[in-house]
């Protein structure tokens, strides 16, 4: 009974919208601190939200090439946020 509740209680969570994609704001939120904080100020990069996908796809590219230590992963969850 207790596995059922668990799953259950699981399967709720991911059903939640914004649960299964892990909170795309405070994901990218952390890797712009983590990441693009080191080189820039946030509010640098913040003032740029908003912009196509295909202007933030090139400008992540281009800091990835000066040496931006970051995943396939993190550059696309920042890539999506900031195209928004």
């Amino acid at each position: 009974m207790l596995k059922f509740i668990g799953v259950l209680g699981m399967f709720l969570l991911l059903a939640t919208p914004g649960f299964a994609s892990g909170d795309l704001e405070s994901r990218a939120t952390s890797i712009i601190n983590q990441k693009c904080a080191m080189c820039h100020s946030t509010k640098r990069v913040y003032r740029n939200k908003g912009r196509s996908k295909q202007w933030w796809t090139k400008n992540v590219k281009r800091m990835r090439e000066y040496g931006t230590q970051m995943t396939d992963e993190e550059a696309r969850t920042i890539v999506e946020y900031l195209s928004k």
